[in-house]
């Protein structure tokens, strides 16, 4: 990218803006981080304009495309920048409490931002927009034919339901799904989502296992970005073993995002290595897969018994 002049601005606000440029990173997801990274959208407004001027005189063809993309998404939604503020101050605040006591706090984190955004509560990066939500699951949906996880008999558990979009996706594709959540609040928002379909239930879990689901078995565990959360919480190990419990044999497994934490050569080795301890063959680790979203896929199948 080439960089804004600084005039008076957030160097922090410009290179958080340079990078997300730079990065191979769809315009919606790099709107997010930049919002993020800024103090106020005062700044951000200031700085994306500096940005897109500076693009424009030193004629960056590259950068100001995905500026001014990014600027359409922000115009197209005006109050993004007040979500991702208020459910990323959410996040913060969660990430403070102490370790044993995160599952509870990753529940109330999930019924409060239900309560600012169903959309960007389960996915910051659709920037509250359910149109860029409803776009980025059908994209999953579509790599999970192509991957042909599923069939018209398929029986599928989510881990982490949220407010529901894959369980009504899923619905007119497959035999059956069950969706897990541990957040009444965004329960609530999936049962009104999938009313009127008899195949779909969204039950309240513990998120300390998958007994909620009872014993099985489905032939399709998905999680999309929950798993970060079950790392946080200490019981990721617990739910691959759940996982192995309650699959068909040769079901799948499909991940999308580990963890948080920024180091995908540990996600994939500790993908490895639970899938090994618990009879997984692992077909995608850690790979990119999408364009509307960063998320890494992390795609498993059960091995057979001797």
């Amino acid at each position: 990218m080439c960089p804004p002049e600084q005039d008076r601005q957030s160097s922090t606000a410009i290179e958080r803006l340079a990078r997300c440029v730079e990065e191979l990173l769809p315009p919606n997801v790099a709107l997010m981080q930049f919002f993020i990274a800024t103090r106020d959208e005062e700044e951000a407004r200031r700085t994306l304009e500096a940005g897109i001027q500076s693009a424009t005189l030193r004629h960056c063809g590259g950068a100001l495309a995905k500026l001014q993309a990014m600027k359409a998404l922000w115009d197209h939604a005006p109050d993004a920048y007040a979500t991702i503020a208020a459910i990323h101050d959410l996040v913060r605040h969660a990430a403070e409490g102490a370790a044993d006591s995160r599952i509870d706090q990753f529940a109330d984190l999930f019924d409060r931002a239900a309560a600012i955004s169903p959309a960007a509560g389960v996915a910051l990066y659709s920037l509250g927009e359910p149109r860029l939500l409803d776009d980025a699951t059908q994209e999953i949906v579509a790599r999970m034919r192509e991957w042909k996880v599923f069939n018209a008999a398929t029986r599928v558990i989510e881990i982490g339901c949220g407010g529901g979009r894959f369980l009504s996706a899923l619905a007119p594709l497959v035999g059956s799904v069950v969706g897990i959540d541990i957040s009444e609040n965004m329960l609530m928002a999936a049962r009104a989502r999938i009313a009127g379909l008899s195949n779909v239930m969204a039950l309240r879990g513990s998120g300390r296992d998958l007994s909620a689901a009872g014993a099985g078995p489905f032939d399709l565990v998905l999680a999309v970005d929950s798993f970060p959360y079950l790392v946080d919480a200490d019981v990721a190990e617990t739910h691959f073993a759940e996982c192995a419990r309650l699959l068909s044999e040769e079901g799948w497994l499909l991940i999308f995002n580990f963890s948080y934490r920024g180091d995908l050569a540990a996600d994939m080795k500790n993908v490895a290595c639970l899938a090994a301890r618990f009879g997984f063959s692992v077909l995608r680790n850690g790979t990119k897969d999408l364009a509307l979203w960063d998320g890494t896929t992390f795609l498993l199948r059960r091995m057979p018994s001797c």
